[in-house]
């Protein structure tokens, strides 16, 4: 289950919610629910573990960082303990709720909950290519652990921080692009086979990546005389790439071996390894050579 698939809004048709009042009448649902407490007008049944049901709950405009499961029954499909990755889902405005979030809201930090819901109402959208898995007297377990709570602001700290911290990469940047042009890299300088002179600043972990992984980077690109042609900060997500299937230029076929998980460098490409004779038309004159700051933010795994 991705962060898409959860993110989906849920939209509950009259149809959904006949067949989850007959499913109520299956002895096996019945005894599933038994000694649950319901949500609303059986939107779904919950049980709430906790040490302390008066300490703070989500509100609008927070982040949560939860673990999963998803099951039908007892049966697991899927889990984010799988992967070892905390699973990140903002707290919407409430006229934006649907079951995720508002089981979500039921927990404090470091609670556990375990909801039941028909698949029928939870919909397609939501459970995916899992919802041809239930079938017509199932029902879904999910359960979640809640890490800890982001306040939104603590959000918009962390925000502001991070806004500072790229705009000193941007600025040093700028200064290293002019130590290159005066030969004062020379000595810090390792290059590629093909011509891609590259300074690593930092290292990252773990194993470098494969053609078959998918990357997910932030970069800024530049001309040589220090102009910027593309920031994927200013777009607030990092873009996804794999050397092996990607239509990326030669010379980030030349950078991206190179960086592990959390790594960045700055990449100094000749012409031909950028966009070469043509351009691009309006942004990178022809026979250009480019700067790219990259940083891997981390890989996915294939």
């Amino acid at each position: 289950m991705n962060s898409i698939t959860f993110h989906r809004v849920i939209n509950g048709t009259v149809l959904a919610w006949i067949l989850l009042c007959s499913a109520c009448g299956n002895p096996a649902f019945r005894k599933a629910i038994k000694g649950m407490e319901v949500y609303g007008k059986k939107e779904f049944w919950y049980s709430l573990e906790t040490d302390n049901p008066n300490k703070p709950k989500p509100s609008s405009g927070d982040l949560l960082e939860i673990d999963y499961t998803l099951q039908r029954g007892n049966e697991i499909l899927n889990s984010s303990y799988e992967t070892g990755s905390v699973f990140r889902v903002p707290i919407p405005a409430e006229e934006y709720d649907n079951f995720f979030t508002k089981a979500l809201r039921l927990m404090g930090e470091g609670d556990s909950l375990s909801v039941i819901i028909k698949p029928e109402v939870m919909g397609q959208e939501y459970l995916g290519v899992f919802y041809e898995e239930f079938g017509e007297n199932d029902w879904v377990t999910c359960t979640y652990k809640n890490r800890s709570i982001i306040t939104s602001q603590e959000l918009a700290a962390q925000k502001a921080r991070e806004l500072a911290y790229i705009d000193s990469i941007r600025q040093s940047n700028i200064q290293l692009i002019q130590f290159f042009k005066k030969g004062q890299l020379k000595d810090q300088l390792s290059k590629t086979p093909k011509g891609v002179q590259y300074l690593i600043q930092e290292e990252g972990k773990g194993d470098l990546p494969t053609k078959e992984d998918i990357i997910h980077v932030n970069y800024m690109g530049y001309l040589m005389n220090g102009d910027m042609i593309q920031d994927s900060y200013l777009k607030d997500q990092a873009m996804q790439v794999s050397w092996g299937k990607n239509a990326v230029i030669p010379g980030w076929l030349e950078a991206l071996p190179l960086l592990r998980e959390g790594a960045s460098g700055l990449f100094f490409m000749p012409a031909p390894l950028a966009y070469g004779e043509i351009g691009v038309e309006g942004i990178i004159p022809p026979n250009a050579a480019l700067v790219f700051y990259i940083k891997v933010e981390y890989i996915e795994r294939m």
